[in-house]
């Protein structure tokens, strides 16, 4: 025997309205997240690559670059949306693939509700070393993101 069993006549029907009542009480104007918050957004420019990095001038004299990029959500409630990753496409001028091992990811601490990331490559002095770089943030909820060559 269940416990709906042991119900006074009729009182499943009234515990089915209040389960009901509670749910969309829930679901309503209370709920700060869900429905878009929870989807995620593959953020990136128009533009078929968001920098260029060209190599240093003397052959076989490493040089360091490094690219900030800063993503700032549109909607701050709650601390502002989160951005999940950051990808980079790198190409070089040719057209051909940049080895993934060459460019290193370090993501920096949120300031003022941006949320940061440098980005590290290492040229060799050599016209092959140029690559461009296009940038994709997986987000959850919307924003913009802005690109600045540091060195």
């Amino acid at each position: 025997m269940s416990g709906l069993d042991r119900l006074p006549e009729r009182m499943l029907q009234v515990e089915l309205k209040r389960q009901v009542a509670d749910s969309a009480e829930l679901k309503g104007s209370f709920q700060a997240l869900g429905s878009t918050s929870v989807l995620t957004h593959r953020i990136f420019s128009a533009a078929p690559y968001d920098v260029q990095i060209n190599p240093g001038s003397a052959p076989n004299v490493p040089k360091f670059h490094r690219v900030d990029v800063e993503y700032v959500p549109d909607d701050e409630t709650f601390g502002g949306a989160f951005c999940l990753d950051l990808k980079v496409k790198a190409r070089n001028l040719s057209g051909g693939r940049v080895d993934s091992w060459a460019i290193e990811i370090e993501r920096k601490p949120v300031v003022d509700g941006a949320q940061r990331w440098s980005v590290y490559y290492i040229t060799y002095g050599f016209p092959e070393d140029a690559v461009r770089l296009k940038f994709y943030l997986f987000a959850l909820g919307s924003g913009t993101f802005t690109v600045n060559v540091v060195n």
